[in-house]
């Protein structure tokens, strides 16, 4: 990459000059408890495109097996750690689910300075963490976000 290389958005300073532009691939990591001992796939899949510091993603994952852990569900392997930034959180959407728990007021969250993707859902004025209960075996979704990424 070249200095001062990129397109200016409205005007000329730096802080208008978009100079980075990125496309790649990554692996959706799903873990409970903090583990993925004994999860098993028959596909991971996520690709996404870095626009300055905004990254968009999309995952797939379909288990073969949820494996026997337990505790709070999250994703892992997003391909840029979220921005430290008090009040910037990321999300995403369930474009497809099946053989998925679907539960009412489902979010998809990333906090700040995280890498991780947490499925969360509200029960009542609290929101509880996803679980391997709301998993099967043959679990197959899609989910589809974006971010500020700290870079």
């Amino acid at each position: 990459e070249t200095a001062g290389k990129g397109i200016y958005l409205g005007g000329t300073g730096s802080a208008n000059l978009l100079s980075d532009y990125e496309e790649g691939t990554w692996t959706p990591v799903l873990n409970f408890g903090g583990s993925n001992t004994g999860i098993t796939y028959n596909t991971q899949a996520g690709v996404y495109t870095k626009v300055g510091k905004l990254v968009h993603f999309s995952l797939r994952i379909i288990l073969t097996s949820k494996g026997s852990l337990s505790g709070e569900c999250t994703i892992s392997g997003l391909p840029f750690t979220s921005s430290n930034t008090f009040g910037n959180f990321g999300s995403c959407m369930i474009s497809f689910a099946n053989n998925f728990s679907l539960q009412t007021t489902t979010m998809f969250t990333i906090d700040q300075n995280s890498a991780l993707i947490r499925p969360r859902f509200m029960n009542g004025t609290t929101y509880n963490n996803y679980t391997p209960s709301q998993f099967e075996n043959n679990t197959d979704l899609i989910l589809t976000g974006s971010y500020q990424a700290n870079v």
